[in-house]
């Protein structure tokens, strides 16, 4: 009887292994580029649906990108939130200030997990820096220092022409009432260290003091501060991005009392800083990913 020596039975089992090994590797790149794929056409969709409705109902319409978290909130994924503006409008001092509401029957579209999306920095003269909202670290709220971010949105006018203003009211900022009460809820962070309950601006009374243009940083899934309106947006990688810079909470003397993750610290001095990670996003997104620009003219995503 013949049969196969250990020798032969290794290199065997090697090479088995090896193969294995590239086939998971490509299959992972694979799936990768099938998120982001998906991600994009799902986008542009939310965009065509927000852009026809605009243009049939003779309407401002915006979709905004509003990080969630699903499970135990170590997964993130994005919904697209289509609204749009009937007129509701407050005023404070030189300030004009639109409240859009979500269309009822268009249901928020969901993004695949670990997908981010990012805009230019339009809304605060900041266009070269990409503004990312996130949830994760889901304790991502210091005193002085709000990391989620700012949300941001793609705004169509009646004629379905993309733009960063509503030229009918001269708005200054847009904000989207997600619970439909009436009611903008805005964090305290930056107003008030010691306090972190939200403030609530009644837009069924006259508004004597309006929140001013800091209001754009996002604390908690409840908030519905000003959106940043862009012509561009990026689809990025963003499980990349934590693999990149560090997703693993860690401690650091300065807020003992707040776990962090390595890349919201500043390495120069230790200490944690938006900006910091607004520039380690802009970087990663500047170098690493794919974008959606529209046309000037009639505002349609380009594919």
């Amino acid at each position: 009887m013949h049969g196969f020596t250990l020798v032969e039975l290794v290199v065997v089992i090697i090479i088995i292994a090896l193969i294995a090994g590239f086939s998971a590797m490509a299959y992972s790149k694979i799936a990768k580029n099938m998120r982001l794929s998906t991600a994009k056409n799902t986008i542009i969709s939310a965009l065509d649906n927000a852009r026809a409705y605009a243009i049939k109902n003779n309407r401002y319409v915006i979709t905004v990108f509003r990080p969630k978290l699903s499970g135990d909130g170590s997964e993130q994924y994005y919904e697209c939130v289509v609204a749009d503006w009937d007129g509701d409008s407050a005023n404070s001092g030189d300030w004009t200030y639109d409240r859009f509401i979500p269309i009822d029957g268009q249901k928020p579209k969901n993004l695949p997990i670990g997908i981010g999306v990012a805009a230019p920095g339009i809304a605060l003269n900041a266009d070269h820096i990409w503004w990312v909202c996130t949830y994760l670290p889901s304790n991502a709220v210091v005193k002085n220092n709000l990391l989620m971010g700012e949300m941001v949105g793609i705004l169509y006018n009646p004629e379905g022409r993309v733009v960063v203003r509503n030229s009918e009211s001269g708005s200054d900022r847009i904000w989207v009432d997600f619970d439909r009460d009436g009611i903008q809820t805005i964090d305290l962070a930056l107003r008030n260290d010691d306090e972190f309950d939200p403030i609530f601006v009644d837009w069924t009374q006259p508004v004597d003091d309006l929140p001013g243009g800091a209001y754009f940083d996002v604390e908690a899934p409840e908030s519905e501060t000003y959106i940043g309106l862009a012509n561009l947006l990026s689809i990025f990688d963003y499980d990349a991005f934590r693999e990149k810079w560090g997703a693993t909470r860690t401690n650091y003397p300065n807020f003992t009392d707040i776990a962090r993750s390595d890349w919201e610290r500043n390495p120069s001095n230790g200490t944690v800083d938006k900006y910091d990670r607004d520039w380690h996003f802009t970087d990663f997104i500047n170098n690493t990913t794919d974008r959606i620009q529209f046309n000037r003219y009639s505002g349609v995503p380009e594919k």
